[in-house]
């Protein structure tokens, strides 16, 4: 769910079952939503980043979990990852947060992932995937499944 104000929600939403939030680092006042929302639940408070941030991640300690956007238009399905992706996967790979570097953690990838880009993702340093029109707009999810697991052990 993207919504402009996540702060309103916090409190709705620490009460669901979800085990993952993102929050997008160009929202105000970053530090203090991520804050609340750590304290507020038991889910893992992960940061997201748009296509067009270059910015580093802020320096929060609870960072266990990034989010690269790999398309310019964020609710559409079925766009091309941009060229740009696996770069800059690569460069979040590095870049400090707080005590720590994201070697170990998780750095997902949303939006242009397919049998034909997910190894180069994985080699950039990805390793978690939003597949939603990979595996919606197939005609056979179950192959796409096994297209995407040959693919990333190739």
């Amino acid at each position: 769910m993207m919504v402009s104000e996540p702060s309103s929600l916090l409190s709705m939403i620490s009460t669901l079952r979800i085990r993952v939030a993102y929050i997008h680092v160009e929202i105000p006042d970053l530090a203090d939503v991520f804050n609340v929302a750590v304290k507020l639940s038991s889910m893992t408070v992960g940061l997201a980043f748009q296509a067009a941030t270059t910015s580093s991640p802020p320096q929060l300690a609870e960072v266990t979990e990034v989010l690269v956007m790999g398309t310019r238009d964020i609710g559409f399905c079925g766009r091309p990852l941009l060229a740009s992706t696996p770069g800059r996967v690569n460069r979040l790979r590095g870049w400090p947060l707080a005590d720590h570097r994201l070697p170990g953690r998780y750095l997902a990838v949303d939006g242009g992932v397919t049998a034909r880009s997910i190894r180069e993702l994985l080699r950039a340093g990805a390793s978690k995937f939003v597949l939603s029109s990979t595996l919606f707009n197939a005609d056979d999810m179950s192959r796409a499944v096994k297209d995407l697991r040959r693919a990333a052990a190739s």
